[in-house]
């Protein structure tokens, strides 16, 4: 869309558009239907470059707030697996808990492991070890647990700082807004853990939540009329669905935790349990 100046001093006004998926170029001439689709291509491109500036806001504005909840959900996801491990249950088939028929064997002093590697991966590792049967790799996770009470409360810090980033995304500095959804969240919460003391299950209670607060919001996103592009468009749905997971997948180790250690009187025998509380 452009227009053309030619020999004559003239300028001629033409149009690009497709016909049968194939680029042409219409004429439009140097008249008053000339002016008028140059100013009409004009104000197309203006609204277009707003429509993608708002949604590259819009995008980038809960980006922060989702990589939290996604830090969150990972951190509580090797947890939870540690813990039932600990607990005598292995994951069959990547899917369904199963108590482990094999005893459990008593660390000496001598097997003691080192347990200088503090890296989330190394962990993640010796997580998944446990779990397929190696002993040492058990006893490694188990005196990790034991010996750092620290992941709890970092987690429950993170999962505070998540939510109220979450919170003031929906709330957009409306004061009563964000006290009002706060309440709410709070009612949530305890429907969730219905009088459970269980730390690891208000965790699990918390990530359900936020989740569901950044799902509830992305939908609404998702519902502005504003034109957007097919990237823009790819990347909101792509965040629905990854909201969407993280939320099943909260709510399913929750199920999966009440399931296999059904008495919320008795918290798994860590030492982390007595020595960490999550507000």
């Amino acid at each position: 869309m452009s227009w053309d100046a030619k020999r004559n001093g003239k300028s001629y006004y033409y149009r690009n558009k497709r016909v049968d998926g194939r680029p042409v170029k219409e004429y439009l001439g140097s008249g008053k239907k000339a002016k008028a689709a140059a100013q009409e291509d004009c104000e197309r491109r203006l609204r277009r470059s707003r429509d993608r500036q708002y949604w590259d806001q819009q995008l980038s504005s809960f980006e922060e707030a989702d990589q939290l909840l996604q830090q969150l959900s990972e951190g509580i996801t090797l947890l939870f697996r540690a813990v039932l491990i600990r607990e005598g249950f292995y994951l069959h088939k990547g899917h369904e808990w199963r108590k482990r028929r094999k005893k459990k064997m008593k660390m000496s002093e001598e097997n003691k492991p080192s347990l200088e590697e503090e890296v989330r991966e190394a962990f993640r590792r010796t997580v998944e070890k446990a779990n397929a049967g190696n002993e040492r790799a058990l006893r490694v996770m188990k005196k990790y647990l034991d010996l750092h009470p620290e992941l709890w409360k970092n987690l429950g810090d993170l999962s505070k700082v998540a939510e109220e980033a979450w919170l003031n995304l929906c709330a957009q500095e409306d004061v009563l807004s964000k006290e009002v959804l706060r309440r709410q969240l709070a009612a949530l919460k305890e429907e969730i853990l219905d009088g459970s003391e269980s730390i690891l299950e208000k965790l699990l209670a918390e990530t359900v939540v936020s989740t569901w607060m950044e799902l509830q919001y992305l939908r609404c996103v998702d519902a502005d009329p504003t034109p957007r592009n097919t990237g823009q468009t790819s990347m909101l749905v792509k965040r629905l669905e990854s909201a969407d997971r993280r939320m099943q997948t909260g709510i399913k180790q929750l199920v999966q935790l009440r399931r296999r250690l059904p008495n919320k009187t008795i918290a798994p025998a860590l030492k982390i349990y007595n020595q960490s509380r999550v507000g």
